[in-house]
C-alpha cells in the first residue's frame, strides 16, 4: 500500500515586514490597519495612537494628520521624486538617482519579506507609475516579492505590456474600481492570500534549493538522521512546519538521481522521524 509522504504546509510568518508603496494617505493607513490586523509589520510607521476615528472613517484633518506622518511623507517624497521627470534626468548626481538610492537603501536596512506598490504613484500626467518602480527595483537587484494593488485591471493594455519587463516574482490585485472595495475585511483576505502565495513561494524555492545541496552531500541511506538535523536546523521549525515541498522535493531529486540507497533513507526518514 502507497503511504502519504506529505507534512503539513508551512505558513508565512507574519511578523515579517511589509514595505507598503500607497500614493493616498487615507488608503495607506487603511490598507496598514487591515495588514496589521493579520499580524504583518509596515514600513513606512504611523503609529496607532496618531491615528483617530475619523482617519479611519476616511474624513479626516489633512494638516494634523501630515504632522503625524512624517516617515510615511518622506519615503514617498523620494518615490515621486524618483519617478516624477520634472526633477530632471538620472545622472548619477541627479536629484531623482540620489532618491533612488536612498529607496535601496531604505529596503537593503529594512529587509522587508514583501512590497506592495500601488500602480498610479504620481499625478503628473507623464510620470512613471508603479510598474516603472518595480523594474528599476528589479535592476537593481531587489528580488523580493511584489504584490501590486491598483484600480486598474490586470487586463488593461499599458499594464499587461509594461508589467511583463518586471521579472517574477509578482501578483496583481484589483482594488475594486472605486477603490474602497480593498478596505472591506472580506474583499482585503484576497489581498492576503496573494501575500501568502507570494512569500511561501520564495520560501519553497529557497527550501528546495537548499534541499538539493544537502542531498548532492548525502551517500546513502547512512546520513538520513544528518539531512533531517540540518533541515531542522536550516529553518529553525519543528518536523510539524516542514512543507508539502519538502517532501515532494526529496523524492523527485532522489529519484531523478536514480539512487536508491539514499531514497530509501529520505522514506524512512519521512515516515520515521528520529526523536
Amino acid at each position: 500500500m502507497q503511504r502519504n509522504h506529505k507534512i503539513k504546509l508551512m505558513g508565512t510568518d507574519k511578523t515579517k515586514l511589509i514595505i507598503l508603496i500607497e500614493n493616498q494617505v487615507t488608503q495607506f493607513i487603511q490598507i496598514k490597519k487591515h495588514l496589521n490586523n493579520y499580524g504583518y509589520l509596515v514600513y513606512p510607521n504611523i503609529a496607532d495612537e496618531n491615528i483617530n476615528k475619523s482617519d479611519i472613517d476616511g474624513e479626516f484633518d489633512a494638516d494634523k494628520t501630515l504632522r503625524n506622518i512624517s516617515e510615511y511623507k518622506h519615503f514617498m517624497d523620494l518615490i515621486r521624486i524618483y519617478l516624477s521627470e520634472r526633477y530632471g534626468g538620472l545622472e548619477p548626481d541627479s536629484k531623482r538617482n540620489v532618491a533612488f538610492k536612498n529607496i535601496l537603501d531604505i529596503i537593503a536596512v529594512k529587509k522587508p519579506a514583501l512590497l506592495i506598490i500601488d500602480h498610479i504613484l504620481v499625478g503628473f500626467h507623464n510620470a512613471m507609475n508603479g510598474i516603472h518602480l518595480a523594474i528599476a527595483l528589479r535592476d537593481a537587484g531587489i528580488t523580493i516579492p511584489i504584490l501590486f494593488l491598483s484600480r486598474t485591471d490586470a487586463n488593461d493594455i499599458e499594464v499587461v505590456n509594461n508589467l511583463q519587463n518586471c521579472i517574477e516574482p509578482k501578483l496583481w490585485v484589483h482594488k475594486g474600481y472605486s477603490g474602497r472595495k480593498i478596505f472591506e475585511d472580506k474583499y482585503f483576505k484576497i489581498v492576503v492570500a496573494a501575500i501568502d502565495k507570494l512569500i511561501i513561494g520564495v520560501q519553497n524555492k529557497s527550501v528546495k534549493n537548499k534541499i538539493g545541496e544537502i542531498i548532492k552531500s548525502i551517500s546513502g541511506n547512512q546520513k538520513a538522521v544528518l539531512l533531517y538535523n540540518e533541515l531542522t536546523q536550516l529553518f529553525g521549525m519543528n518536523e510539524n512546519q516542514f512543507s508539502d515541498g519538502i517532501s515532494e522535493a526529496i523524492m523527485n531529486y532522489s529519484i531523478h538521481q536514480q539512487d536508491e540507497n539514499t531514497q530509501e533513507g529520505l522514506l524512512r526518514l519521512l515516515n520515521n522521524r528520529p526523536k
